[in-house]
């Protein structure tokens, strides 16, 4: 449910304009530094000044891979280890909990189903369980999104997950994501066929990543500061900015990204028109800029 007639948030043309209201930023990755090929004009930039300005600044990202994947990825983009303090995805916390739970009465069992593409794959390496073909002989299901190209729907994994739905097979979602962009063209994250799932009547759907708890309690507790003085950014309405306003933070919006079409030209009327009722950001700028 959306609503025309909300307060007003502030639109910025960069942090420099509010940048001493806040020590630490949780900034996410796909949407706001990058498009997973390019690098968006302005992010490296902002985060020299960050550094420069001696802000404490976690990449915060919902990609359904290890930290140490991010990193490669964030270096590929020049991106450097000096640019932040330190990098927590959703694929992280979905691989420790599964490590974690492993020997645990309560997890599902050692047969596990991969759905998801092959550059998520390294999620299922290190762990001691069977990772089978056949979905209907799997105790639990790794979403990490479609298998095979960029779709905009979940035709491709209606039939599998009809299947999964039919035995009810619990589903650990790594990337709660609906939407990513990918080299200028938006498609479905895991988020989309978790969605899908629940709604095919599955109901044991274990989710990791924003804009759930956790992940907001493990970057806090590395930023080590009251939560007035930390900022969020991102550019979705239902994980990042969700997320963190539940968490107590203060959000800027990057319209740039998955509702750009929406969005851009922005103003103040645009954030209105499109943001949910409860995740309307404090702040909003086009881009990821200092």
């Amino acid at each position: 449910m959306y609503r025309s007639s909300i307060p007003c948030c502030q639109i910025v043309k960069g942090l420099a304009d509010i940048q001493y209201q806040y020590l630490g930023y949780l900034i996410d990755a796909w949407g706001v530094l990058h498009d997973g090929e390019n690098l968006y004009p302005y992010a490296l930039d902002c985060l020299a000044n960050l550094e420069i300005q001696r802000k404490k600044v976690i990449i915060l990202s919902n990609a359904a891979r290890r930290s140490h994947s991010i990193v490669e990825e964030l270096h590929r983009h020049k991106i450097e280890p000096e640019h932040y303090h330190a990098v927590i995805s959703s694929g992280e916390l979905a691989w420790h909990t599964i490590q974690n739970s492993l020997h645990s009465s309560s997890f599902y069992g050692n047969c596990g189903y991969y759905l998801g593409p092959q550059r998520s794959r390294g999620l299922t390496e290190g762990l001691d369980l069977e990772w089978v073909d056949d979905v209907e002989q799997a105790d639990f299901i790794l979403n990490t999104g479609a298998p095979v190209g960029n779709p905009t729907t979940t035709v491709d994994c209606d039939e599998l997950l009809s299947k999964a739905a039919l035995k009810n097979i619990p589903m650990i979602c790594a990337n709660p994501d609906l939407v990513a962009i990918r080299a200028g063209q938006a498609g479905i994250c895991a988020g989309a066929l978790a969605k899908r799932y629940e709604e095919m009547g599955a109901n044991r759907i274990e989710y990791h990543g924003k804009p759930w708890p956790p992940v907001y309690t493990k970057a806090l507790a590395l930023l080590d500061m009251p939560t007035s003085q930390v900022l969020a950014i991102g550019d979705a309405f239902e994980t990042d900015i969700l997320g963190a306003s539940n968490a107590g933070l203060d959000t800027c919006l990057i319209a740039s990204g998955i509702h750009r079409q929406n969005l851009l030209p922005l103003s103040i009327e645009s954030v209105q028109s499109v943001a949910p009722l409860n995740a309307l950001p404090k702040y909003a700028s086009e881009f990821l800029a200092w």
